[in-house]
């Protein structure tokens, strides 16, 4: 007798014993804080605002930034300018500092 199949979305099980073991090792690895709720976002040049667009987003999710590997990030970090508003689903609008520095690169956390 064949063992019944089970199907992630995307992902495909040979059998239950498998797919519990999975969902067991993710449940572990997001109690390790090792979520995939991340990104970068650079923020566009001669404009004040830009957009993250990301499926992991909610209207209860709040984003989390963090300069990341230019000194303009960080001076637009430290000046206070830059805004996260509340996300939509997919979406969250930034309001940052309008200046033509188009290297400020951010790394984003979603939490909720």
């Amino acid at each position: 007798m064949a063992e019944p199949s089970f199907t992630w979305p995307g992902v495909r099980f040979p059998n239950l014993e498998q797919a519990s073991r999975r969902i067991v090792q993710a449940i572990y690895r997001l109690r390790d804080g090792k979520h995939e709720a991340h990104g970068t976002v650079t923020l566009r040049a001669n404009q004040a605002t830009t957009t993250i667009s990301d499926v992991r987003l909610g209207g209860n999710s709040k984003v989390l930034l963090f300069p990341y590997g230019t000194a303009n990030a960080a001076t637009e970090f430290g000046a206070g300018t830059l805004r996260a508003a509340t996300p939509t689903n997919g979406a969250c609008i930034l309001t940052h500092a309008n200046n033509a520095n188009s290297d400020r690169t951010f790394w984003y956390v979603i939490a909720g």
